[in-house]
């Protein structure tokens, strides 16, 4: 009985410490510029089952590190957050709370409350609205 717990004791150890592994990874040039918010560099686009990963790097030193999930956002700067306090803390409070991660995952902009805006996405993305100064800009490829 005592190896039983003894080997249940070291698969939750093991299993719960165990980082998710991504189901795709793609290198891109990534542009974010917000009002509260400006990276531009290289990093990664990591895609996993329930969220989508977003590293920005600098110099080789990770400078944003993101997780999207449909209903929040999570960053080693600070502590997991709704989608709806992260759009309007980050992104503009007349933004809806879906549309950061609407973006990251190349969704179509849906329910924009009236934003004026220029999107085109392919394998890149460019979101551009003057208005509010927002500019994300997403170029996909082996950089």
């Amino acid at each position: 009985m005592k190896y039983i717990f003894g080997f249940l004791a070291i698969v939750l150890l093991f299993g719960g410490c165990a980082t998710k592994t991504p189901t795709k990874t793609q290198s891109a040039l990534v542009t974010i510029s917000t009002p509260s918010m400006k990276y531009s560099d290289f990093g990664f686009i990591k895609s996993y089952n329930d969220s989508v990963g977003l590293e920005i790097y600098s110099f080789g030193k990770a400078l944003i590190n993101l997780r999207v999930y449909e209903d929040k956002v999570c960053s080693s700067t600070f502590r997991c957050m709704s989608s709806e306090q992260f759009v309007e803390e980050y992104i503009h409070p007349s933004y809806p709370k879906s549309f950061f991660n609407n973006i990251i995952n190349f969704k179509e902009l849906q329910d924009m409350n009236g934003i004026s805006y220029q999107y085109e996405k392919e394998n890149n993305l460019y979101y551009k609205d003057k208005e509010n100064k927002i500019l994300i800009k997403i170029v996909k490829g082996d950089l």
